[in-house]
C-alpha cells in the first residue's frame, strides 16, 4: 500500500534536493521538484487546519528549505519574503546578503495559498515578512498645521450623534450576528466618549521615517496617519482630490484608529464604518443608510456640551449669556474669547465677535495691588483652535453664564448670577477703581490698557452692569473722572474721546440682547451723555434680585452663519499692503529680477481679498484652500474672469517660489517684468471690486 504523504515527507524531499544541489543554481527539474512539494504542503496544511491545530502538520520538521530569487534553496528562515516591492531597496542598502524568497508566481503558486501558507508555518520555518521587519514612524519636527474644510468636517462629523449612534449600531448588528453579547449601555457611552475625544488634526504634509533594524533607512509621505503614541490622526487631504475618493481610499486609517480607541475590543464591519463616513456632510442620511442595510436598531442616550469646538464663532444670539465681571476660570471650561469688539461704522454698530475657546490651564501670573487687574492678566493656556493653543490674558476671555443641570449637559442660566469678585460696598468699589485706573497706566503695552479700559468702562456701564444701580452709576462716573485726569497727564493716548462711541455701541448691544431674556420685569437703563447726565429708557431686563424659574431642557450652540465684517476688512487692509509693497518693487525694479515675488505679492493680495468677501459673508465656513479659482467660486462671471486671468497668468504659489524639475529655469527667470505689470493691474481692479463690495 502507498503510503499517506505528509507536510513531513515533503519538507525532508526539500532537504534531500538542498543536499544534492548544495550551493547551484536549480534547474528546471529541480524547480518542478520544489513546486509539487510546495503544492502538496499547501494542500495538506488546508486540510490539516480543517481538523486540528495548525502546528501539528510541521511538529516534526526542524528544517525548511525554499528557493530565493537567485534560484537556490536557502533555510526558510533566513529569506524575507517582499510584500511591498517599493521598500526592497532599504533592505538591500542595509545588508548585502540580504536574499527574498522567489515570487510564488515563478512556482505557478496563484490567488492567496502562497500567503496563507507562509502564515501557517511555525516562527522557526517561517520567513520573514517584509512589511513586518520595516516600521513607519511618524517626523513629528515636520508637521506643520494648516487649515482644511474638509479635515474639520471629519473631525466634527464624528462627533455627531448621529454617527455616534450609527457607530454603536454596526458593533451592536455585529455582536447579534455572532450571538455574542450585546454591548450595554454604559459601555456604548464610554464608546462614544472616546471617539469623539480622537484628534483629527491637519497638516501640510505627512511625512514617515521608515526604520529598519532600529536605524532609520528612508522616508515616505502619506495623506493620512494614525500614530498611536499620541492617539491622534494627522490628514494632509490634497486640495483636488474629492473628499469621498480620500475617504475610500483611507479607510483602513479610520478603522485602525477606532480600534485602537476601542482597544480592540469590538469588531464592526469596514464597508459600514465607509459608507456612514462617506455621509460626512449629511450626517442625517447615516439612520436610514442603515436601516437600508438592515443593521439592528440601538438607541444611545447622548449627554454632551452645549457648546461647539474651539476656533467656531459665537452667534450673536449668544452673546447676552456672556458674563462681563470679574471671573477665574476652571480647566476644561469652554469660554468665549474676545476676537473684535463691538465697534461704530457710519452710525451703525457692527457686534463684537467672539470664537469659542477651552482652558486648558491656568499659568502662575504675577499678583497686583488692584483684585480687577490681577484677574484679568491672569494668563491661561487656552485652546482657541481644535489642538492650537496659545497664552492669553482673562480680559479677553468671557464666562458663559449657565447652570449645570444633574447630568452633564449645560443650560444657560436665566437668573442673574452672583459675580465672584465684585466689591461689595459702595467705598471698596471706589477705592479699587481707583487702584485699577492707577494700575493700569503703568503697563507697557497700549494695547492692554486699552483693551482693559473699555472692559471696565462696560462691565460698569449702567445699560449692562448688574450691580446695585447706584453703586454702578458712582463706579462708572468716578470711572470716567479718573480716565480724563489721566488723559490730561498722559498725552499719548485719547481714551475719553472714545466714550461717546463705547456708549452708542453699549446701548445698541444692550437692546439687541435682552431682547433674547423671557422675561417681563424691566428697570431704566441709562444712556450716558455726560459724567453728570443721563437720559432713560425702560427696555426687559432679569431682576437681579428675584430668583426665576430656570429654562427646562437645553439647546446646543450649533454651528451657524455669522458675518465678520471686522475680520473681513482685517484681511482686506492685509490684501492693500500686500499690493503697496508688490507695486513700489516694481516701480523701483531697475533690473530684471525679482519679478516673480511681485506675482507673487500679488497672489498673496488677491487670495486675502477673496477670502475678506468669505469672512465678510461667514466666518464659520472660510474655504482652507489658496487655490484662487476655488476661492472665486459663486462671483459673477465677469469679475470671476479676471480672477481666472490671474491665476492663468502666474500659476500656483509653489511655481513662483521653488525650482520645477520638468523645467531648467528658476522662477527667477521665468517670471518677467511684462508679466508683473500684468500682474499689478489685474490685482488692482481686483481689489477696487472687494473694495466696492466690503465698503458700499
Amino acid at each position: 500500500m502507498r503510503p499517506k504523504l505528509s507536510c513531513y515527507h515533503f519538507a525532508k524531499t526539500l532537504e534531500y534536493l538542498f543536499i544534492d544541489v548544495n550551493n547551484e543554481e536549480l534547474n528546471e527539474n529541480e524547480f518542478r521538484i520544489i513546486t509539487n512539494c510546495l503544492n502538496g504542503m499547501i494542500k495538506e496544511t488546508k486540510h490539516e487546519r480543517c481538523k486540528t491545530d495548525t502546528e501539528e502538520p510541521f511538529a516534526d520538521i526542524h528544517l525548511l528549505f525554499l528557493p530565493s530569487r537567485n534560484k537556490k534553496l536557502v533555510n526558510a528562515n533566513t529569506l524575507i519574503y517582499s510584500d511591498n516591492s517599493d521598500w526592497e531597496r532599504f533592505v538591500l542598502a542595509e545588508t548585502e546578503n540580504t536574499k527574498f524568497l522567489i515570487d510564488f508566481k515563478a512556482m505557478d503558486i496563484y490567488g492567496a495559498d502562497g500567503m496563507i501558507f507562509l502564515n501557517s508555518l511555525p516562527s522557526r520555518l517561517r520567513p520573514k515578512i517584509l512589511s513586518q521587519l520595516i516600521d513607519e514612524r511618524l517626523n513629528i519636527d515636520t508637521l506643520q498645521r494648516v487649515e482644511n474644510s474638509s479635515c474639520k468636517q471629519v473631525s466634527n462629523m464624528i462627533k455627531t450623534d448621529e454617527f455616534c449612534e450609527g457607530f454603536i449600531r454596526i458593533i451592536a448588528d455585529s455582536q447579534q450576528k455572532r450571538n455574542s453579547k450585546l454591548i450595554d449601555a454604559t459601555d456604548a457611552e464610554k464608546l462614544v466618549d472616546k471617539i469623539r475625544q480622537l484628534p483629527i488634526i491637519s497638516v501640510r504634509s505627512v511625512s514617515l521615517d521608515l526604520i529598519f533594524d532600529s536605524k532609520p533607512v528612508g522616508n515616505r509621505e502619506k495623506t493620512i496617519f494614525y500614530n498611536k503614541p499620541d492617539k491622534r490622526i494627522y490628514c494632509a487631504i490634497p486640495q483636488n482630490e474629492p473628499e469621498v475618493l480620500w475617504l475610500t481610499n483611507n479607510s483602513n486609517v479610520f478603522h485602525e484608529a477606532f480600534q485602537n480607541c476601542t482597544n480592540y475590543m469590538y469588531t464592526w464591519p469596514e464597508r459600514l464604518l465607509l459608507k456612514m463616513m462617506c455621509n460626512l456632510r449629511n450626517v442625517e442620511r447615516i439612520s436610514s443608510m442603515l436601516d437600508d442595510e438592515r443593521v439592528t436598531r440601538y438607541e444611545v442616550a447622548f449627554t454632551q456640551s452645549v457648546f461647539q469646538n474651539p476656533g467656531v464663532t459665537v452667534h450673536p444670539k449668544w452673546h447676552c449669556w456672556l458674563e462681563n465681571g470679574y471671573s477665574e476660570f476652571e480647566d476644561e471650561e469652554t469660554v468665549a474669547l474676545l476676537v473684535h469688539d463691538a465697534i461704530e461704522d457710519n452710525g451703525r454698530v457692527i457686534p463684537a465677535q467672539y470664537t469659542y475657546a477651552k482652558i486648558r490651564k491656568k499659568i502662575e501670573s504675577q499678583i497686583y495691588d488692584s483684585t480687577i487687574a490681577t484677574i484679568w492678566l491672569q494668563k491661561y493656556d487656552v485652546e482657541v483652535r481644535v489642538e492650537r493653543f496659545k497664552t492669553i490674558s482673562a480680559h479677553r476671555l468671557y464666562k458663559f453664564t449657565r447652570n449645570k443641570k444633574p447630568c452633564v449637559e449645560l443650560v444657560p442660566a436665566v437668573e442673574v448670577p452672583k459675580m465672584n469678585n465684585r466689591p461689595e460696598s459702595r467705598q471698596s468699589a471706589i477705592a479699587e477703581t481707583e487702584k485699577f485706573v492707577n494700575l493700569i497706566y503703568t503697563l507697557d503695552t497700549e494695547e492692554e490698557r486699552k483693551s482693559m479700559i473699555k472692559r471696565f468702562y462696560m462691565a460698569h456701564h449702567p445699560d449692562r452692569s448688574i450691580q446695585d444701580e447706584t453703586t454702578a452709576k458712582e463706579v462708572f462716573i468716578h470711572f470716567r473722572q479718573l480716565i480724563q485726569q489721566k488723559e490730561e497727564t498722559y498725552r499719548n493716548s485719547m481714551y475719553y474721546k472714545q466714550f461717546t462711541s463705547w456708549d452708542r455701541v453699549t446701548h445698541s448691544q444692550s437692546q439687541g440682547q435682552y431682547q433674547h431674556l423671557q422675561t417681563s420685569q424691566t428697570r431704566p437703563t441709562h444712556r450716558t451723555l455726560s459724567s453728570q447726565s443721563a437720559e432713560t429708557n425702560a427696555i426687559p431686563l432679569p431682576h437681579p434680585r428675584q430668583q426665576q424659574v430656570p429654562i427646562t431642557g437645553f439647546q446646543r450652540h450649533v454651528v451657524e452663519t455669522v458675518p465678520s465684517p471686522q475680520e473681513a476688512r482685517l484681511w482686506f487692509r492685509q490684501a492693500k499692503d500686500d499690493f503697496d509693497v508688490a507695486s513700489k518693487v516694481y516701480e523701483n525694479s531697475k533690473q530684471d529680477r525679482a519679478f516673480n515675488w511681485i506675482c507673487f505679492l500679488c497672489y498673496q493680495s488677491t487670495e486675502k481679498a477673496l477670502k475678506a468677501f468669505h469672512y465678510n459673508k461667514d466666518s464659520n465656513n472660510i474655504p482652507s484652500t489658496s487655490n484662487l479659482y476655488s476661492l472665486a467660486k459663486g462671483f459673477e462671471e465677469d469679475f470671476k474672469s479676471i480672477v481666472t486671468k490671474l491665476a492663468d497668468l502666474i500659476g500656483q504659489q509653489e511655481d513662483m517660489m521653488y525650482p520645477e524639475r520638468s523645467n531648467a529655469a528658476t522662477p527667477t527667470e521665468l517670471y518677467t517684468r511684462p508679466m508683473a505689470e500684468t500682474s499689478i493691474r489685474l490685482t488692482n481692479e481686483i481689489l477696487n471690486y472687494m473694495n466696492s463690495r466690503l465698503y458700499n
